[in-house]
């Protein structure tokens, strides 16, 4: 796979882009056999020429164009929790979106991305703690500190 580098200045963000692939379609065509045993009552003078029967017709898989759509959800539960989600697509196969949480103790993360002939790409916005600001894989990471409070992954529980 080939490794793509964004040519914007200060941007850290890569991504791969994704093999080509090639499909085969396999068919089976079935036709009579050709037969040269003498059969009684027919009397030949020479040659015989054979000729098969026309092949069956091969059955051709229709490939499903991109649908535009779209779609999304923001839900916040009893506790105060949040999701959302968001994603949409074009006709020409690309989709982009996003999809977060938030929790109670407003630790939260945000991640937009984009996946199109150039691959997927991610951005992660977070402010959880112990999460630094390198961006491993395909992802970028943008850091931000967390609520006051919060000082480390070992989260009080409020009773």
């Amino acid at each position: 796979m080939e490794a793509i580098r964004s040519q914007d200045p200060g941007e850290s963000s890569f991504w791969w882009r994704p093999p080509s692939v090639r499909t085969a379609v396999e068919a089976t065509v079935e036709a009579p056999a050709v037969t040269t045993e003498e059969q009684e009552g027919v009397v030949t003078t020479g040659e015989v020429e054979a000729t098969a029967a026309p092949a069956a017709p091969v059955a051709t898989v229709a490939r499903d164009r991109p649908t535009p759509y779209e779609f999304g959800y923001d839900v916040k539960d009893e506790y105060g929790n949040s999701q959302s989600r968001q994603e949409s697509g074009d006709g020409s196969g690309t989709v982009k979106g996003s999809y977060g949480y938030t929790d109670t103790n407003g630790i939260y993360r945000q991640v937009s991305y984009v996946a199109d002939a150039n691959g997927f790409r991610a951005t992660v916005k977070t402010n959880e703690p112990g999460v630094g600001p390198a961006s491993p894989a395909d992802a970028e990471f943008i850091v931000e500190p967390p609520p006051a409070g919060v000082v480390s992954q070992e989260i009080a529980v409020r009773v």
